[in-house]
């Protein structure tokens, strides 16, 4: 918020020195409806050791809905999408099963890996696009913290379905 502030105040300034560069204000809007962003159905947060996870469900331009997965650590953010096509079987899976990979929509890869460093062991939830490039985002949550994320999820499944008048 400071940022756009001071963005603001800069244009502004710079708008009464010089008669050829105005800009309006308004145009420095960053809400969804003025740029197309995905729609928020829900979600929820939480926090462990330092980092801080969110899980939420979207809806993109198409009424797609997805599961999508940010962790925050050290100021940078890590995000994966999960379509409404995967998501309930990776799940499952995450629970029960060491290391798999699932295949989603529109060609995507979904490659679940449980591995441990000198913190202790987390699983990391790879989402990879289809493409000569195979772009792949990530997502790490320690072993401890699994349960907290099952359960947040659990919480919100019942977003993911689109709600249709009987």
């Amino acid at each position: 918020m400071f940022k756009l502030n001071f963005l603001r105040q800069c244009v502004q300034n710079v708008g009464k020195q010089s008669n050829v560069f105005k800009l309006n204000p308004v145009y420095l809007s960053t809400s969804a409806a003025k740029y197309d962003y995905d729609k928020d159905i829900a979600g929820k947060s939480f926090s462990t050791d330092g980092k801080k996870f969110f899980v939420d469900v979207k809806e993109n331009l198409d009424g797609e809905r997805y599961l999508k997965l940010s962790e925050l650590s050290r100021g940078r953010r890590f995000t994966t999408r999960i379509d409404s096509v995967a998501v309930e079987e990776l799940m499952k899976r995450l629970e029960k099963e060491k290391n798999f990979e699932l295949d989603g929509a529109k060609g995507k890869k979904y490659i679940v890996s449980r591995l441990s460093n000198n913190f202790g062991g987390y699983v990391e939830i790879k989402e990879q696009n289809p493409g000569p490039e195979g772009r792949y985002f990530s997502f790490k949550i320690s072993q401890e913290d699994l349960t907290t994320f099952l359960d947040t999820y659990e919480s919100l499944k019942s977003n993911l379905q689109k709600n249709t008048p009987a």
